[in-house]
């Protein structure tokens, strides 16, 4: 009799991205406060949002290095709020009537499940080698100090991969913390949804890079992650490409056999962007990037005398401004452009 595999639950545990200075907030709304703290290796200044007494959001201002751009923000989201996304939403939207997005930083997708007995073992032998995953090496592992060699957290991927994945046991993470940092939201979250809190493992796989698609090459946007059915299909997607579990039988990876490890439905939706040139904003007639945009891709379609260096020109900026305001959506769907055509390598094959 085939064994039933655990039904994971997904959520976001990291969520972070860089925004302009000038859309940091100037005057605060009420029941808002911020806290001026020192920066880091990169930034000069750290300023913390609460929201109600409670952490929002953390903003990494003043860069250091001459690399980057000097009005350039990181904003890290505090994690009780990824368990919460529709008062995240409504909070943003309020600290930040319009703000531009610059680049994603990262983004953590998890699967909690529950993990049986079963599944703890294929855990052990992908920890000792006779199972591995496809495509990704398999890095640290922790063990449990008893006998038997048990592991309880694994990682897989290089340090410098834009994929990272972590396999580990997230009761024994939580229990093992400090009394302030045991991060009650996430065990009410698991109960609300029925699992039990004792033996939840989680897989998490870790996305670091400027920019961020679905497996159709559809952008996603910053303000598309407050969207929880697309944290599903995304990972599903992460999980069916990048996390193939398989039993090592050949020198030939290829006819390796695949072991099944959760029940990730394969999923046939396509998650397409939202038309949104600004997070918590709208698109405006009288917006000036958007109406460079149009004559950009006017000129284009509509001149034949443009010279390739040109062409490649066009193309750039065209991207550059669809990447800065989030109008890849729009350009797809005003002027019917696919992502291909942003590509410059390959304007001058049509």
């Amino acid at each position: 009799m085939e064994r039933s595999l655990p039904k994971p639950l997904v959520c976001l545990d990291w969520f972070s991205f860089s925004i302009h200075a000038d859309s940091t907030p100037k005057a605060l709304p009420p029941q808002f406060e911020e806290e001026v703290l020192g920066g880091n290796n990169i930034f000069a200044k750290r300023a913390i949002y609460r929201y109600r007494g409670a952490k929002v959001i953390t903003i990494l201002s003043k860069p250091k290095s001459k690399i980057l751009s000097e009005d350039i923000c990181l904003v890290e989201v505090a994690n009780r709020w990824l368990y919460d996304f529709c008062e995240l939403e409504s909070i943003l939207a309020t600290m930040f009537p319009i703000y531009r997005v610059s680049n994603m930083s990262r983004i953590d997708i998890c699967a909690d499940f529950e993990c049986d007995e079963a599944t703890l073992e294929t855990i052990k032998r992908i920890s000792s080698g006779a199972y591995y995953i496809g495509g990704k090496k398999l890095g640290l592992v922790y063990y449990e100090e008893t006998k038997g060699r048990v592991p309880y957290c694994l990682n897989f991927g290089s340090v410098k991969s834009d994929v990272k994945w972590k396999l580990y046991n997230k009761t024994k993470e939580i229990a093992a913390t400090s009394p302030h940092c045991t991060k009650p939201w996430i065990k009410a979250y698991w109960t609300n949804h029925g699992l039990d809190c004792s033996k939840i493992w989680r897989l998490e796989v870790s996305y670091h890079g400027e920019k961020f698609s679905d497996s159709h090459g559809n952008y996603i946007g910053t303000c598309d992650l407050y969207n929880t059915d697309l944290h599903r299909i995304l990972f599903a997607e992460f999980y069916k490409f990048r996390f193939k579990v398989k039993e090592r039988r050949h020198s030939r990876k290829q006819n390796d056999k695949e072991i099944p490890f959760l029940d990730i439905p394969e999923t046939q939706e396509e998650y397409v962007d939202r038309p949104r040139a600004i997070v918590c904003g709208h698109y405006d007639d009288s917006d000036e990037a958007r109406m460079l945009l149009d004559r950009l891709v006017r000129s284009y379609d509509g001149s034949v005398t443009l010279s390739n260096a040109v062409k490649i020109d066009t193309v750039l900026l065209i991207k550059r401004i669809c990447t800065e305001y989030g109008y890849f959506g729009y350009v797809r769907e005003r002027f019917g452009w696919d992502f291909e055509c942003l590509n410059p390598r390959k304007v001058l094959r049509g």
